[in-house]
């Protein structure tokens, strides 16, 4: 189908449900509603400007309403009932449902049991979930921790599944998962997370050139991560990376975007010859990441468990290798093994340091790498995502349709 005969097509009327704006959603809605392939009504369960990021309604162009809840305000909104939500699921009519965020939230399985019962068209657009086999001790997943929870966990996820026209993954690791669990191989639809790429390729070389200066990072190769500072994210195992790479590789530096509870303990880690070249830059405003990115040669996350991973998204817009866990959705569709980058498994320092030192003593392959990740990444822009999403919710209605 052409771009023309798309502009005359009738739009997919799409009811959505999500349980909190990020910055890279909201993107991606904009986009949808500039495109007009798509009349997007989306409704937040959650809204609060404790986040990280604080998304300004002004910023937001396309229909939403925050719902309200019932249960303690200081309590988690993934443990509240949104009432209006399920009336407003009976007296709408759309083409599609989607249900997104936290599928064991009481709003999430109240509104898919709803759905069901009226007989729409409804499907979920998910993450991969957190794997059965993994129970590491810092975990804050009940599912890990507990076998009871595990097991009811795969009985909701069973008859989500079951009874949904569809449903759309965020990923390839999304969709191989949901499909261990059942759901039609025809029936999965890979949607992943997109992002405006465009930002990250037009940063403007003063800027650059300034943050270089602020760092010290002329004539290094320099590590970027960008992150939570947690268990999960598995900071620990760059760092002792890191500590071991600058023994051989003096001009070397790294770069640490992000914060949280491990911080203190991360920076004590550092090694005390290496820690002039090892910044914490705590958190950034979305608007100044790019240039982060732009002073870096080499993107590293070494995840232990992550969903997808738009800083993934980010790093290949810029240019970078970029070094992942294959446990990182985002890296099994975005990182091509010796490719554009090199992937890892979870804790595996050993392996790190490898790929880290290949890029530090291998310079001239950096820019042949980026090269690959910006060539990888045009098909997850938005303009691309919006209409990815709009075939594939064409697809979800035909196949309730049929």
């Amino acid at each position: 189908m052409t771009a023309d005969s798309l502009l005359k097509t009738k739009p997919v009327k799409v009811w959505l449900l999500t349980n909190m704006p990020s910055p890279y959603q909201v993107e991606l809605f904009n986009e949808i509603h500039h495109q007009d392939l798509i009349d997007l009504s989306v409704r937040f369960m959650r809204w609060s400007y404790k986040e990280p990021v604080s998304i300004a309604p002004s910023n937001m162009h396309f229909n939403y309403k925050v719902m309200p809840a019932l249960g303690l305000r200081t309590g988690k909104d993934e443990f509240r009932i949104h009432l209006s939500i399920l009336k407003e699921i009976k007296s709408s009519s759309h083409d599609v449902y989607i249900l997104s965020g936290l599928y064991t939230s009481p709003t999430f399985l109240l509104s898919a049991r709803r759905l069901e019962q009226l007989k729409k068209c409804w499907t979920m657009w998910l993450e991969q979930p957190w794997p059965n086999e993994y129970h590491p001790q810092w975990a804050t997943k009940l599912s890990a921790k507990s076998s009871l929870v595990r097991n009811l966990r795969k009985s909701l996820l069973k008859w989500l599944i079951k009874n949904s026209s569809g449903l759309i993954c965020i990923g390839t690791a999304a969709k191989l998962a949901y499909q261990s669990f059942g759901m039609k191989p025809e029936n999965c639809f890979i949607m992943p997370y997109h992002c405006d790429i465009a930002r990250y390729q037009s940063v403007d070389l003063s800027e650059t050139m300034s943050l270089k200066d602020r760092f010290d990072l002329h004539g290094k190769t320099t590590y970027l991560y960008s992150g939570l500072l947690s268990e999960r994210k598995g900071v620990d195992i760059l760092i002792d990376s890191f500590n071991r790479l600058t023994m051989d590789n003096p001009n070397t530096a790294l770069i640490l975007l992000g914060d949280g509870h491990l911080r203190d303990f991360l920076q004590a880690a550092v090694n005390e010859n290496c820690r002039d070249r090892v910044h914490f830059a705590g958190h950034v405003h979305q608007d100044n990441l790019p240039v982060y990115y732009s002073a870096s040669d080499v993107f590293v996350f070494p995840s232990r468990h992550d969903g997808w991973a738009v800083v993934i998204n980010e790093a290949c817009a810029a240019g970078l290798p970029v070094i992942a866990t294959r446990q990182t959705g985002a890296a099994l569709d975005l990182v091509r093994d010796a490719y554009n980058g090199f992937l890892m498994d979870r804790d595996d320092a050993e392996t790190c340091l490898k790929h880290m030192r290949f890029f530090a003593e291998n310079n001239a392959s950096i820019r042949s790498f980026g090269d690959r990740s910006r060539e990888i990444i045009r098909e997850y822009s938005l303009e691309a995502g919006a209409r990815k999403l709009y075939h594939i919710l064409q697809l979800i209605r035909d196949v309730k349709g049929g």
